[in-house]
């Protein structure tokens, strides 16, 4: 069962890393909808910041065409008209954002007038929007990775996936005590009805398997008054039905099968 739920939290994950649409390190993308919206205002905060200190001063004019790249941060290509005064003029602009480091946001705008590169600070705003989309991709990364790994941790050991649906597991320590406990509550209900009138004697194995609900099985000493039989007995448990306990008496005498409630 553990590596059935490993595997769909796993696939959940990556549905759910999918849907969100990250960009995973080096990969280009061409930008539309929210993500257009995004990189126009990361392009018209560079030219606002830019025009107020040394230039160049420019106005956007309209976006042709966006992409964007995950590297060391982030990188955003531009085709673009740009509105210098009276003029405007198309031209390629490139901005790589890198906002935790000084003068983080490098500019270059590349014009048929020629090309110029200019370096600014981060506007808090947008800092803080990519330090967020950053920290959340490295995040699904993260999560994606730890998933795999556990994946594979399962699929490796013999001691987890034997206990998968359909496995039998024998039984010892605890679980055997549990089992035991199990089969004592099903013989005093069967014996407060229609019996049959067994006490446990003790068990000599039990094991278990995940179907619909679960089943033990024992071998085990049972006493009837004064006499004592080795039966194999199966209990199978689906505590949602009415008498939804299932026993079967497998002894010397002949088979027996009984129902009781949870």
């Amino acid at each position: 069962m553990l590596s059935f739920k490993v595997i769909f939290v796993l696939g959940l994950t990556l549905a759910v890393a999918s849907a969100g649409e990250p960009q995973l390190v080096g990969g280009i993308t061409t930008l539309s909808g929210d993500e257009l919206k995004e990189a126009e205002t990361q392009l018209n905060s560079s030219l606002k910041t830019l025009a107020a200190g040394e230039g160049p001063n420019y106005q956007l004019g309209k976006i042709i065409s966006a992409r964007k790249q995950v590297v060391s941060g982030f990188k955003y290509y531009y085709e673009v008209e740009l509105v210098e005064g009276s003029k405007t003029k198309t031209c390629k602009v490139e901005i790589w954002s890198q906002p935790w480091m000084p003068n983080g946001v490098e500019v270059i705008f590349d014009c048929p007038d020629g090309k110029v590169t200019k370096k600014h600070n981060a506007q808090s705003e947008v800092k803080l929007r990519e330090v967020k989309k950053d920290f959340c991709n490295m995040f699904a990364i993260k999560v994606i990775f730890v998933l795999s790994l556990a994946l594979a941790v399962v699929s490796a050991s013999p001691a987890l996936t034997t206990r998968g649906k359909g496995a039998i597991t024998a039984l010892s320590g605890d679980r055997l005590k549990e089992a035991e406990a199990i089969l004592e509550s099903s013989l005093i209900k069967l014996a407060d009805g229609e019996g049959p009138h067994y006490t446990l004697g003790r068990v000599i194995s039990a094991s278990h398997q995940t179907v619909s609900g679960s089943k033990y099985r024992y071998e085990a000493e049972l006493l009837s008054g004064d006499k004592t039989v080795q039966c194999k007995v199966e209990i199978w448990s689906q505590p949602w039905l009415d008498n939804g306990i299932e026993v079967t008496f497998d002894c010397p005498e002949g088979k027996v099968v009984k129902n009781h409630s949870a």
